[in-house]
């Protein structure tokens, strides 16, 4: 009984792994591939991959999967993976030179390739490098994580059957993976971002919330990563959309081109545009997860140089993960600083040497990374003529304190460049500058909200100018590289005011950050957060409005004394011009010199050939008037002396003309 029933079951048994068997057999396989898999020297400039099939395959489903140790081939047209018929599969690709490329058909959980009568591909990787430059992958481990969990950014997957990703947010715990020479990793716990950074390459924060990697020697180029947590299901169209009409502000003939069939959850585009001065190209994606996700990723760069950089910027996007934020920056706040910073970390403020009519200074320095630091200074200038009397020879020490007081240095600039210039150098000296861009969006805000300001200066024969620049640049400190990134602001004012000329005011505001070059890829964005967040406190912005308040009455009545003194010299002068003018006709021209009687406060006019008439025993002139009038001796009567511009200018005009 029991031999029977065992018997039974291994017939079974045997009847199972017999059926499994042949379903195995059945299962599509892949027989050939062009390029042929595991090849080590293919063209660069291949545009399509074949896959032949063992049988008749669905073609209305794919799944093309990126796995950890390669490249997934950039793919591109309108409908990059098509079915030329049953059992081929063509995948058009633009290829890049000594690129390892490596991705799969099929998961175990993706499955979109499929025979007729409905059997899954066997999971299937095609591997191959292509010919020149320098290898490029090989150096993620397979046990990398991708932003989306299983799904990775650059997955291609049709089929219906989606399985169910990570939840994002727990901080990764593995080690770094293994990077290319000279690379460094760079892992944002503030915001959960891990990507590797090539030598001569920069982490930046762009927005408040793009991480960028950006090459110092080219401007407008960089690899972009912003991930977002969604608040409800998007589709990933209207993601891209968003990017594009970001991007828009810069590139205003921005144009788009969907390059591989989008799917529910993802969707590629090639962008072209103007960058600057330049034509600009770049391709991105815009993906979705199931976990309530959002990734936007991609590069941009000047059209002439996007070639060049591909290959590095795929290694830069291959390396990328989200682990989750793990680190939470402390708010720190003082009477008139707000800032937030990582704990441990120290600020300084020069609020205590200072009032509201100053700006503030600060710095914050990280004790673990030592020339590691944020800072913000605001150097100020005024012409020498802003502290001098009327005329301007005289230092009015009154004034000096006063300019002083409010931050201001006394040196005669001769131009903005040269004002910015030195206060750079007194903040950062030595600073070499490796890369500079005016920031012209920002800048043309800063003309908007001072147009009234602007228009009146220039009424008034004077100027009101604005700058914003961007700086980075390394320098040495104490026998070490430092990189530095600089945010440079500055107003440059020039006024006319009478006898004083041109008068001029400078502000400039340097905010940044620096760190040791060896050590700044790993800690820039963190510096760049920091920086970001600080605000001035509502109770200092109240001080300093009745600052600027009481600034404003005092430059008024400055302003109104400086006119008065102006129209009492431009009187003076007319004044002074026309006496001039009369002396010069009594006495050249009509003969009739005038003498002053100081009694009367008249100018009394007497012909030449009539004056020794009128003159006492000692040869002085006396008054005609107490002479033939009052008929006075001419020993007692009131002497006169010739008149001069002055008396012209002051005595009573009143003049009376004695023949």
């Amino acid at each position: 009984m029991v031999w029977r029933n065992t018997r039974r079951g291994l017939c079974v048994g045997v009847f199972i792994v017999a059926a499994l068997s042949d379903l195995a057999m059945a299962a599509p396989r892949v027989v050939q591939t062009t390029p042929t898999s595991g090849a080590e020297d293919v063209d660069a400039a291949t545009s399509e991959i074949v896959v032949v099939f063992d049988g008749a395959m669905k073609t209305d489903g794919y799944s093309l999967l990126q796995v950890s140790d390669g490249v997934l081939p950039e793919m591109v047209g309108d409908v990059p993976v098509t079915f030329t018929d049953e059992r081929t599969l063509v995948i058009r690709v633009r290829l890049s030179p000594g690129t390892a490329y490596a991705f799969a058909l099929n998961s175990d959980k993706r499955q979109g390739f499929k025979s007729v009568d409905g059997t899954p591909l066997a999971p299937t990787v095609i591997r191959f490098k292509t010919s020149g430059g320098e290898e490029s992958t090989g150096w993620l481990r397979r046990e990398a994580r991708h932003p989306f969990g299983e799904r990775p950014a650059d997955a291609h997957d049709t089929a219906s059957e989606k399985a169910t990703p990570k939840r994002w947010g727990t901080p990764s715990s593995e080690s770094e993976p293994k990077i290319p020479e000279g690379w460094t990793w760079m892992d944002d716990k503030v915001h959960g971002t891990q990507v590797a950074v090539p030598p001569g390459w920069a982490p930046r924060i762009r927005g408040g919330v793009a991480l960028c990697v950006e090459p110092d020697d080219i401007q407008k180029a960089s690899a972009f990563f912003v991930p977002m947590l969604l608040g409800q299901s998007v589709p990933p169209e209207e993601l891209a959309d968003a990017l594009d009409e970001m991007l828009r502000r810069g590139m205003p003939d921005l144009q788009t081109r969907t390059v591989a069939k989008p799917t529910s959850d993802s969707v590629q585009r090639d962008v072209s545009g103007t960058l600057g001065d330049r034509p600009g190209a770049g391709t991105y994606r815009a993906v979705v997860s199931r976990s309530g996700m959002g990734f936007l990723m991609g590069y941009l760069g000047p059209a002439d140089r996007i070639e060049q950089l591909r290959p590095t910027f795929h290694k830069i996007l291959a390396s990328y993960r989200f682990t989750g934020p793990s680190l939470r920056l402390q708010p720190v706040k003082s009477a008139a600083v707000e800032l937030r910073i990582p704990q441990g970390w120290q600020v300084q403020t020069s609020e205590g040497d200072g009032t509201a009519d100053q700006d503030i200074d600060w710095v914050v320095t990280c004790p673990q990374i030592p020339g590691a630091r944020v800072f913000m200074f605001t150097p100020k200038y005024c012409t020498t003529n802003w502290v001098t009397d009327v005329s301007g020879s005289v230092v009015d020490q009154t004034q000096l304190n006063l300019w002083r007081h409010r931050g201001y240095e006394i040196a005669n600039m001769p131009s903005d460049q040269q004002a910015m210039q030195t206060a750079l150098d007194a903040v950062l000296p030595g600073l070499q500058i490796t890369r500079q861009q005016s920031l012209d969006e920002i800048r043309d805000r800063n003309i908007q909200a001072n147009a009234q300001a602007i228009q009146v200066a220039r009424q008034t024969g004077g100027r009101y100018d604005f700058y914003m620049i961007e700086l980075q640049g390394r320098r040495q400190v104490d026998g070490t590289e430092l990189r530095s990134v600089a945010y440079v602001g500055a107003t440059g004012m020039v006024t006319i005011a009478g006898m004083k000329g041109a008068m001029g005011t400078w502000s400039v505001q340097i905010r940044g950050y620096e760190a040791p070059a060896a050590r700044f890829a790993q800690v820039a964005t963190i510096l760049e957060r920091v920086s970001g967040s600080f605000c001035y406190t509502q109770w200092w912005m109240r001080e300093v409005q009745k600052a600027n308040e009481e600034r404003v009455r005092n430059d008024r009545e400055f302003w109104a004394y400086m006119n008065k003194v102006d129209r009492e010299i431009w009187d003076n002068r007319f004044r002074t011009r026309a006496a001039i003018n009369e002396m010069m006709y009594d006495s050249l021209l009509a003969g009739t010199p005038g003498y002053v009687n100081k009694e009367t406060g008249t100018i009394e006019k007497i012909p030449v050939d009539r004056v020794d008439a009128f003159r006492d025993e000692d040869g002085r002139v006396v008054s005609p008037e107490e002479l033939l009038d009052q008929k006075v001796d001419p020993r007692w009567a009131t002497r006169v002396r010739e008149a001069n511009v002055d008396d012209y200018m002051n005595y009573d005009r009143r003049a009376q003309v004695w023949p």
